[in-house]
C-alpha cells in the first residue's frame, strides 16, 4: 500500500512539476491560519507548496512514505484535497488522512471531518465529522450524548473549520498586529450567529481599536460557510446552540519586523449550549 501510494505521487507530480495551481494559495492560507503539528514537520513541504514547487513537495512526501511517516500521509492528502498539484480526489484524500490518524497524526482529524460535514469522498454524516474532528476524545466525551447533539457538534465544527479558512488576518493591522479572542454562538437549526465574550485589543502602536473590522470578517466567513455546508436534520433540537471560542494574535518577528508579519488564528473545541 506505502509503495503504491509513493509511485502514484511521483508520477503524478513528475508530469506536473512545472506548475502549481491557484489552489495552493487555498493550501497555504490553511496551514498558516490552521492548528499548527506539535511534531517536527516534514522538511521542506510547506515551503515547497508556498513557492509552487509540486515536484520538491512530492519528493519529500514521497520519501517520507517511504519510511511510512504519519505526517507525509497527511501531507499526501492534503496534496488530493486542496492543491492543483496533483487531481482532485477527496476519496484518496480521506484514505491518506485515516492512514495518518492511525499513525498517529491527530492534526489530520479536522482535515477528514471537513470531507465528512461536506460529504466530499465520503458519505455526508455530521456526527462522522465530529467524530473525526476529535477522535477518542470525541469517543469518550460523549458517550451520553444524543445523536442530534452529536450532528450539531459536527455541524458548527464544519461551519467553524470552514470559516477558519475564509477569514484573514486583518489588513489594517498588519503593521503592527492584534491579538484577542471571540466566543462565536452558532444556533444550526436557524444559521443564527451571535458573538460572546468579546476580547479585541487594539492595534499596537495606535489607539485605533479593530473589533469591528476582525468581528465582521468572522461573521461574513461563517456566512459564507453556511451557505456551503449541507444543512442539518435537526428541527427536534432547535434550541441547541455551538459554542466555538477563536483565539488570534499576530506574530512579531524577532529584528524589528525586517520579515513579513504573520497573523495566526486558532479554535478552540466547539460545546453544546441548550
Amino acid at each position: 500500500m506505502k509503495v503504491l501510494m509513493s509511485s502514484r505521487l511521483s508520477s503524478a507530480f513528475l508530469s506536473r512539476a512545472s506548475r502549481c495551481l491557484a489552489m495552493c494559495g487555498v493550501l497555504m492560507a490553511t496551514i498558516l491560519f490552521g492548528s499548527a503539528p506539535a511534531r517536527a514537520e516534514l522538511p521542506g513541504v510547506r515551503a515547497a507548496i508556498a513557492a509552487g514547487d509540486c515536484k520538491a513537495a512530492g519528493d519529500a512526501i514521497n520519501a517520507g512514505l517511504a519510511r511510512n511517516d504519519p505526517e507525509a500521509y497527511f501531507f499526501a492528502g492534503l496534496l488530493y484535497d486542496q492543491t492543483g498539484c496533483v487531481d482532485h480526489d477527496p476519496a484518496h484524500a480521506a484514505r491518506l488522512y485515516r492512514r495518518a490518524l492511525a499513525l498517529g497524526y491527530d492534526d489530520a482529524g479536522p482535515y477528514l471531518g471537513l470531507l465528512y460535514g461536506l460529504g466530499q469522498g465520503v458519505p455526508q454524516d455530521y456526527v462522522q465529522a465530529h467524530r473525526a474532528f476529535h477522535g477518542d476524545k470525541a469517543l469518550a466525551s460523549d458517550a451520553t450524548a444524543s445523536p442530534a447533539e452529536l450532528a450539531a457538534l459536527g455541524y458548527g465544527e464544519t461551519i467553524a473549520q470552514l470559516a477558519l479558512r475564509k477569514v484573514s488576518y486583518p489588513p489594517s493591522a498588519n503593521r503592527n498586529g492584534i491579538e484577542g479572542s471571540i466566543d462565536v454562538m452558532l444556533a444550526p437549526s436557524s444559521g443564527k450567529i451571535d458573538f460572546d465574550h468579546v476580547h479585541i485589543g487594539v492595534e499596537a502602536g495606535s489607539m485605533i481599536p479593530r473589533t469591528h473590522e476582525f468581528t465582521d470578517q468572522i461573521e461574513a466567513a461563517y456566512r459564507g460557510a453556511i451557505a456551503q455546508a449541507p444543512k442539518p436534520d435537526l428541527a427536534a433540537d432547535a434550541s441547541l446552540k455551538v459554542d466555538t471560542p477563536w483565539q488570534f494574535g499576530m506574530r512579531r518577528s524577532a529584528d524589528n519586523h525586517k520579515v513579513p508579519l504573520e497573523g495566526l488564528v486558532t479554535l478552540g473545541d466547539s460545546r453544546i449550549v441548550h
